[in-house]
């Protein structure tokens, strides 16, 4: 679903993959603070650290099978 979509017709959750990974940082910041203003809920996978400020916390997946909680 595109940004415009989702912002028109918004859901409770949307899942991000790498969504910010061909904009800078003013932009990427821009499009959270848009999900911010709305009640969508963002889950983010990116490899970017920039990230973690958008969100209030970082659910790290390890090579175990294993995983880390922490808050942002």
């Amino acid at each position: 679903m595109d940004l415009a979509r989702l912002l028109l017709k918004p859901t409770k959750y949307v899942i991000l993959d790498e969504a910010t990974s061909a904009l800078d940082i003013q932009n990427e910041t821009h499009l959270y603070t848009l999900l911010q203003q709305t009640e969508i809920i963002p889950i983010s996978i990116s490899h970017r650290p920039s990230i973690k400020r958008q969100h209030s916390c970082t659910l790290h997946l390890l090579e175990s099978g294993r995983w880390q909680y922490e808050p942002t």
